[in-house]
């Protein structure tokens, strides 16, 4: 297994024999079992997808090296619909409401509106720049925490070799090498662009796909994956899909696990 075949740059060229070699290597190191390895296509791109039994759950392999993360606002434009949303208008972006307003153009804003929805971006979400991160297992589904804390949580893993997630790993995993606000694209849900966020991604994680199940990451006081608690307009909730997203509470919701081991 070559170092470079582990990296977000050199997984996605691997064909399934490689990419099966590769995790047949990493499962021997592991003393764990393969499940699968197929190729995958997400979003326009394709990378192998290779899953382990972990202890009977699935982990999927999340290439590190250096990535890309965060999300620039200032080439972003939103729709008619998003900005409606973002302005208060309570059934834009909703499942229900009819695919009238989500249009392919970009109509003209406000400069006011259109700075104000950019600033609030800037915001919600982490600046652009390159990290450095180890290859990982990621836990294919998050499970609810129950009635344990964060050290409780950080205890068990630990015991079985592994750990939650660093936030940066988090946002990687569930971004994929995205540069766009969502994984698949830049514009969001809506009865018009009616993409599933609970569709595997492009590692095979089901992740950052629903708004109130928030995942515990290595910072005890950091939760990733869900909108702020409570009503707002549904932009809010969206948001929770964009792996950059930071800065909602978890409140009194219940907590999810995302286990991730070590390569």
């Amino acid at each position: 297994m070559a170092p470079h075949e582990l990296t977000a740059a050199g997984w996605p060229a691997l064909d399934v024999p490689a990419a099966r070699r590769v995790a047949e290597d990493v499962a021997a190191r592991h003393g764990i079992g393969v499940r699968e390895v197929f190729r995958y296509t997400y979003a326009g791109r394709g990378a192998p997808v290779a899953v382990f039994d972990v202890a009977g759950r699935d982990f999927a392999l999340v290439p590190g090296g250096a990535v890309p993360l965060g999300f620039d606002e200032r080439g972003w434009t939103p729709s008619e619909e998003e900005m409606a949303s973002f302005l208060g208008d309570e059934d834009a972006l909703s499942p229900a409401a009819e695919p009238v307003r989500s249009t392919p153009y970009e109509p003209e804003f406000a400069d006011a509106d259109l700075t104000e929805i950019r600033a609030r971006l800037a915001r919600r979400t982490t600046r652009p720049r390159v990290v450095e991160l180890p290859p990982l297992l990621v836990a294919v589904e998050a499970v609810a925490a129950g009635s344990r804390g964060h050290a409780e949580v950080a205890a068990e893993l630990a015991a079985l070799g592994q750990r939650l997630p660093a936030a940066d790993e988090w946002e990687h995993a569930a971004a994929c090498g995205a540069r766009s606000l969502f994984p698949w694209g830049d514009r969001f849900p809506s009865s018009a662009n009616t993409v599933d966020p609970s569709v595997p991604n492009l590692f095979g994680l089901r992740i950052a796909h629903h708004p109130d199940e928030p995942e515990l990451t290595a910072d005890p006081g950091l939760v990733l994956g869900a909108c702020a608690p409570g009503e707002g307009p549904w932009f809010e909730a969206r948001l929770a899909h964009a792996p950059a997203f930071r800065g909602a509470p978890a409140g009194d919701r219940p907590l999810f696990i995302r286990a991730v081991l070590p390569v």
